[in-house]
């Protein structure tokens, strides 16, 4: 049977070269008998293992990917080559799935997956929806929004995807399934940096009156940097920490970090208004997202949170601008000359 396919597949390549047939149309064949090939061998492991969460997930992705070339969507991994329109939607090629019911399966095999283990699979609430919505189908009430229910792990990890979300439940062309995994791995990291740092969760913080605070987690290979203001009562006041990876996993099996520099001064009026005039004229939203800028496992990664009067905000950079770096220059002068 393998060397039957091999064959095939030489034939629908050579094709095109003798003049019959069009490139395109044989890699669609191709890619359709791969896909529809590799869901047997998988669905066959499930038939001796149901408990095989590795071929469910592959399964579940595999349909999903389906939908998404069904509806001319692009992959999390291929998201950074492509800009997206006004509305965050993708304009590609709708391909012929190679499932009929693509959608059907993706979200039962997702459902499976969930009910396996509801903490460690509760990213799969975006791509459920969005595949709900796209069936006509009434959303299942015991599968509930993360950032609903985030248990003080300082922010929902929505805040950490490259992907536009406005409208994401009707949006049929972004792979939410990678982006939120990827994004919940992300913000799952930096609490827990914050929580080696003794940081407070901010997220959830009711701000009162005009206190406000400014923080900025900058993380390398092995060693955390903190700057955290905070003006409150009147008085502005600067905070840094600094932490090393300690050599050795604690019982969680995780690396932690432990606490090497804890400081605090007063700002001056001058430094107060040197730093506000500064903030004020970086947009740190509007800051290109970590995707997109190559990070390498060596370089920084920045995670700035503000809470003020508007409210809760946060987004994490790999790539910061010049004005987001003459920022991160003066937080770096003023922790520089504490003693």
């Amino acid at each position: 049977m393998a060397r039957i396919k091999a064959l095939f597949f030489l034939q629908l390549l050579w094709l095109p070269l003798m003049g019959c047939g069009q490139p395109d149309e044989a890699q669609e064949v191709i890619r359709i008998w791969h896909t529809r090939d590799r869901a047997i061998q998988l669905r066959s492991r499930l038939s001796n293992d149901f408990g095989d969460t590795v071929a469910v997930e592959e399964l579940a992705r595999l349909y999903y990917y389906d939908f998404l070339d069904m509806n001319g969507g692009v992959r999390f991994a291929d998201a950074d080559r492509w800009e997206p329109d006004s509305l965050g939607r993708y304009a590609f090629p709708h391909l012929e799935p190679a499932f009929v019911h693509c959608a059907d399966s993706a979200l039962w095999y997702l459902l499976h997956l969930w009910s396996r283990n509801p903490e460690a699979y509760d990213y799969l609430y975006y791509p459920v929806v969005q595949l709900e919505n796209y069936l006509g189908l009434e959303h299942t009430a015991y599968l509930l929004p993360p950032d609903d229910y985030f248990p003080g792990h300082y922010f929902p990890s929505s805040y950490f995807t490259a992907f536009d979300l406005d409208d994401w439940p009707h949006n049929y062309t972004i792979d939410l399934l990678q982006a939120m995994k990827q994004a919940r791995g992300l913000a799952h990291a930096a609490a827990l940096r914050l929580t080696d740092l003794d940081e407070r969760d901010l997220y959830s913080t009711n701000q009162e009156g005009e206190e406000a605070v400014f923080r900025v987690l900058e993380s390398r290979l092995g060693v955390s940097r903190l700057y955290r203001i905070e003006f409150s009562d009147g008085q502005p006041t600067l905070y840094y920490k600094e932490a090393g990876m300690n050599p050795q996993p604690s019982l969680d099996g995780r690396y932690h970090f432990s606490i090497l520099k804890d400081k605090k001064r007063q700002l001056s009026r001058q430094q107060w208004q040197e730093f506000q005039l500064l903030s004020d004229s970086v947009d740190l939203i509007m800051q290109p997202p970590f995707s997109t800028c190559g990070i390498s496992a060596e370089g920084p990664i920045y995670l700035f949170e503000i809470l003020g009067a508007d409210g809760y905000s946060a987004r994490l950079i790999g790539c910061p601008d010049p004005s987001v770096s003459r920022l991160l220059a003066l937080l770096r002068k003023y922790a520089g000359i504490m003693r």
